[in-house]
C-alpha cells in the first residue's frame, strides 16, 4: 500500500473545519475545499524545493518544522477561523511569508 502526502494533508481538513473556513470567509464549500486542493500541493512542493535546495534552506524549514508544533497548529486548525484568531493567524502568516517571500 502507498502512502499519498498530499491526501494525507487532505485528510486534515475535516468537513467541520471547511465548516469553519467556509463560515469565516463567507465562501462556498465547494470553493473553500477547490482552494485547499490547490494550496496543498503548492505548500507542500515549496517545503520541498527549500529543504532540498541546500544546507541553510533544509534548516530553515525545521525550524518552521518545530515553530508551527509549538504553536499547536497541527492541533488547532479550526483555531484559525475562530473569532479571536489574529495570534494564531499572524503566526500562519509569517510561516507562509518565510516560505514564499
Amino acid at each position: 500500500m502507498s502512502f499519498n502526502l498530499i491526501d494525507a494533508e487532505k485528510g486534515l481538513f475535516s468537513n467541520e473545519l471547511i465548516g469553519k473556513a467556509t463560515a469565516y470567509l463567507r465562501e462556498s464549500e465547494n470553493t473553500v475545499t477547490q482552494a485547499i486542493s490547490g494550496i496543498i500541493p503548492s505548500l507542500l512542493g515549496t517545503i520541498a524545493e527549500k529543504a532540498t535546495a541546500s544546507p541553510e534552506g533544509a534548516e530553515a524549514i525545521m525550524h518552521m518544522a518545530r515553530e508551527s508544533d509549538n504553536a499547536g497548529f497541527l492541533g488547532n486548525l479550526g483555531g484559525f477561523f475562530d473569532s479571536q484568531s489574529g495570534e494564531l493567524m499572524n503566526k500562519g502568516a509569517g510561516l507562509v511569508n518565510s516560505l514564499f517571500g
